[in-house]
């Protein structure tokens, strides 16, 4: 069940890869309140993560990749991470 806050979407499956693959669909917030929730914020940084993060399974490794990109490139703010295009290079 969709949250009130946020519009109903349907996601066709698709049969091929693509970019966004390991992407969470985001729903269309109709309010401020629903566009600072922690659930949109999660997915929304999520979905800003470099592809060959996103698509690690094993909960420890992902850990330790997501906390070595923050440790490199010192992120001041959540805009700042959202804005970066990463020239990040992984090990």
């Amino acid at each position: 069940m969709a949250h009130k806050k946020f519009r109903n979407q349907m996601y066709a499956p698709r049969n091929y890869r693509t970019r966004q693959e390991n992407n969470i669909p985001l729903p269309l917030p109709l309010s401020e309140q629903a566009r600072g929730s922690l659930i949109y914020k999660s997915k929304l940084l999520f979905n800003h993560l470099p592809s060959d993060i996103k698509s690690i399974e094993n909960g420890m490794l992902f850990r330790k990749k997501i906390k070595t990109l923050l440790v490199e490139e010192a992120y001041y703010n959540m805009k700042e991470f959202l804005v970066d295009r990463f020239n990040y290079t992984p090990d």
